[in-house]
């Protein structure tokens, strides 16, 4: 299995979101304030809908660092853009403003993921 991942390719986004049953994971995992959660990060959404739990700790990790990009957008979306600026960034609304609403949202980012995110713009 490792010779597998040697081979992939993880350059590039493959997962922008996932639509698995947030509610089945989050009952299924029955989770509480103490715990201390690991997590794929895929595109964050599963990773995200732990943290409505209030769990002591969340990480994320995954094999592909450009996931973990996105992660890292999404959690600088949540903490600096109001819901409709949101949805309209990721693209779940109509827009002719994202480039001016990544452009505030620049400056919050880690050096490697805004490096990833001007160098994939389009």
């Amino acid at each position: 299995m490792k010779k597998n991942f040697k081979h992939t390719n993880h350059s590039y986004l493959r997962y922008a979101n996932c639509w698995e049953d947030a509610d089945v994971l989050l009952e299924g995992l029955n989770i509480l304030k103490t715990d201390k959660i690991l997590s794929i990060a895929s595109a964050g959404d599963n990773t995200f809908s732990l943290l409505s739990k209030s769990p002591h700790k969340v990480v994320a990790i995954d094999i592909n660092e450009v996931q973990l990009y996105l992660v890292e957008l999404k959690k600088v979306c949540f903490e600096n853009l109001s819901h409709s600026q949101f949805l309209e960034f990721l693209g779940f609304k109509a827009s002719n403003n994202r480039l001016a609403i990544f452009e505030v949202l620049k400056s919050k980012l880690s050096l490697q993921a805004l490096h990833h995110w001007e160098n994939n713009i389009n």
